[in-house]
């Protein structure tokens, strides 16, 4: 399975994009990312695992390393990780979020989206597919 994440619009707080699945014509969600720290344009690995930090699973960038990131508190999703750690997430906006977050739902105005919930469980849906039929999971990010 391959997520396609192209970035249409970039200001100085945020990046806005949207996700597609496969090819370009299948749009699952908008996206938005911090302009101060986010992955760069490339083609990554993904896994689904479970965040130590936030106490959920998510699809993360395989060139993180959950390993070295040590558990501090009660899991919180609002919570900001130590280090910088890309994944893709439900969230409302990306303003003081400085871990590489890929926030996903439908955009609504500037710096926010709304109904991220749905956006996630659209994605967690496809990657459930992909884990039962043993696919790689990739994600290309395009400037």
């Amino acid at each position: 399975m391959k997520l396609i994440l192209i970035r249409r619009y970039k200001n100085k707080d945020y990046i806005r994009g949207e996700l597609y699945i496969e090819n370009p014509e299948c749009k699952i969600c908008d996206t938005l990312e911090n302009t101060a720290i986010h992955a760069s344009a490339g083609e990554y690995d993904l896994s689904y695992q479970l965040c130590k930090q936030l106490g959920w699973k998510f699809l993360k960038l395989c060139n993180t390393y959950c390993q070295n990131c040590k558990f501090f508190g009660v899991p919180n999703q609002n919570k900001a990780l130590p280090r910088f750690c890309p994944m893709l997430q439900r969230g409302n906006g990306v303003h003081n979020r400085f871990d590489g977050r890929i926030v996903v739902g439908k955009y609504l105005i500037r710096g926010a989206v709304i109904h991220t919930a749905d956006a996630f469980n659209k994605i967690k849906f496809y990657v459930g597919l992909a884990v039962e039929m043993k696919q790689e999971m990739k994600l290309e990010i395009i400037e």
